[in-house]
């Protein structure tokens, strides 16, 4: 069931979207469809926190040791809570003292830490984050 929404919404959002490569696929392949290394590229936050979630247990380890060194029990904790951050800030809500329903998991060394507070989440962005300018700029215009 999961599958059939994903692959209606990415179907629409491909039918919708006129970014270049898209529109660059629609006018020189007729009928085919997207590699899926174009496909990720629609996907939402929420989408691709959901598509990891039902990923086998050995993609998900290649995924979050290969590219993050970490755990992928840590990984998907943090990228749904990410990905809950991200929804409350798109409809407006207050992050301000709010507790987390969605709560990332966190290493030991960060163990003072409240794990249900926004400060927890945006560590796991400093992990995942793996740019120094990147997580700089994203700092400092949060500050």
């Amino acid at each position: 069931m999961f599958h059939r929404n994903l692959l209606n919404k990415l179907e629409k959002e491909v039918i919708r979207n006129n970014t270049s490569f898209i529109k660059n696929f629609k006018n020189n392949y007729e009928e085919a469809k997207l590699p899926f290394y174009a496909v990720i590229e629609l996907f939402s936050l929420g989408m691709l926190s959901k598509f990891f979630g039902n990923l086998k247990a050995e993609d998900k380890k290649a995924i979050a040791k290969g590219n993050y060194n970490i755990g992928y029990t840590y990984f998907e904790s943090w990228i749904n809570s990410i990905s809950f951050v991200r929804n409350i800030c798109a409809h407006y809500g207050r992050l301000y003292d709010v507790k987390l329903v969605k709560q990332p998991l966190l290493y030991k060394e960060y163990k003072e830490v409240n794990n249900y507070r926004i400060l927890a989440v945006i560590l796991c962005m400093k992990h995942i984050i793996k740019n120094e300018m990147v997580w700089l700029t994203f700092k400092n215009d949060l500050l």
